[in-house]
């Protein structure tokens, strides 16, 4: 079994959204994406700052498509999404070359 801190906060919600890629989502307005293809060294592919103060797991969707992820998150009247990286993103990198990426999520608006 592997054990490893994936947030300096208490987690909300831990999403497996393909066979090597998982989502932490934490209260402290932040998510990684964790690549698990070594399970001795998780490595973090994604950092996504941003995400609404006091969310629960109820508000945070993954959603899968062909040909990406999506995090999708409720909160109040707003909706945020931010695509996450794919499988194919973290083949295509070697480890001594992946650096974890800020993203922040925005707030979608209808016709926009």
């Amino acid at each position: 079994m592997t054990r490893w801190q994936a947030l300096d906060c208490k987690v909300v919600k831990i999403v497996q959204f393909s066979p090597s890629q998982v989502l932490v989502v934490g209260v402290e307005r932040e998510a990684r994406v964790w690549n698990l293809t070594n399970l001795d060294k998780p490595r973090v592919q994604m950092i996504i700052s941003g995400i609404p103060e006091g969310i629960r797991d109820s508000q945070v969707a993954v959603q899968s498509y062909s040909d990406m992820n999506v995090l999708y998150i409720s909160c109040s009247s707003k909706m945020y999404a931010t695509r996450l990286t794919s499988e194919s993103d973290a083949l295509r990198s070697s480890p001594r070359q992946v650096q974890a990426k800020q993203y922040r999520l925005f707030v979608w608006k209808p016709g926009t």
